[in-house]
């Protein structure tokens, strides 16, 4: 039938957005979906942030850069990330409001997001006070 896979084509003309610059500010101002912003937000970003905190490691070691500065800047990049997360609690906190229909879940999503920032804020505390 005419117009059957409207639908699915502008799915994927709407996923090309995600990872930009423009989306991620979107996110993180809880103007997308709940969907978006706790699954792609949580999980989707860890896409990223998962091999920089991997390879960043092992290549500044490769160039001799010692743990005397290599700790500091692990501290610093869990830092940045559970500020990240941070920011990602507040919108979907924003989103989780206006999504009642997600039930009690929503809420679930919200307190494992902000569970994933004091965990990044922890480690980054440990990191950068030379407990780690």
């Amino acid at each position: 039938m005419p117009g059957d896979y409207d639908e699915l084509t502008r799915s994927s003309q709407d996923r090309r957005r995600y990872f930009t610059r423009a989306w991620i500010r979107s996110m993180l101002q809880g103007r997308e979906g709940l969907g978006d912003t706790f699954w792609v937000g949580n999980f989707g970003m860890l896409l990223i942030i998962v091999p920089l905190a991997a390879l960043v490691p092992v290549l500044l070691s490769g160039v001799g850069m010692g743990p005397v500065l290599l700790l500091p800047l692990q501290g610093l990049f869990l830092a940045l990330v559970g500020l990240y997360f941070v920011g990602l609690g507040r919108a979907v906190f924003i989103v989780a409001r206006r999504t009642p229909q997600a039930g009690p879940w929503r809420w679930v999503g919200l307190a494992y997001t902000l569970a994933q920032a004091a965990l990044c804020l922890v480690g980054a505390m440990a990191f950068l006070t030379g407990s780690a």
